[in-house]
């Protein structure tokens, strides 16, 4: 299997500017409805106020959500300001189940 990039965090953000996209339609499409068929304003209202934080929130997503790049400066030191590196302990993980197997591939599919 050849060894493909790592696209998910890209396409991930892209669904969701489109799924605040149609959020802003929606909320759009029902203050227009509310406007149009309500007897007074206060299901309006309600909505514009909808509208007034989806459209923040989307500003806020797209302008202060990190996602190309982690702050590494922020997370990376510990207490005493020393950057963390972590060690590696050379111990390797086994699942207990596919230990069984292996040793009966290894011994020739004879059962221990």
């Amino acid at each position: 299997e050849t060894k493909k990039s790592d696209s998910g965090g890209y396409f991930f953000v892209s669904q969701l500017h489109h799924v605040y996209v149609g959020l802003l339609v929606y909320t759009l499409l029902m203050t227009g409805m509310f406007l149009s068929r309500a007897s007074n304003y206060i299901p309006a209202g309600i909505s514009i106020v909808a509208l007034i934080y989806a459209v923040v929130s989307y500003r806020a997503f797209m302008n202060d959500f990190e996602w190309e790049s982690l702050p590494w400066e922020e997370i990376a030191p510990d207490a005493e300001g020393n950057d963390y590196v972590p060690e590696d302990s050379g111990e390797t993980y086994v699942q207990p189940e596919l230990a069984k197997d292996l040793a009966e591939v290894l011994s020739g599919g004879r059962a221990e």
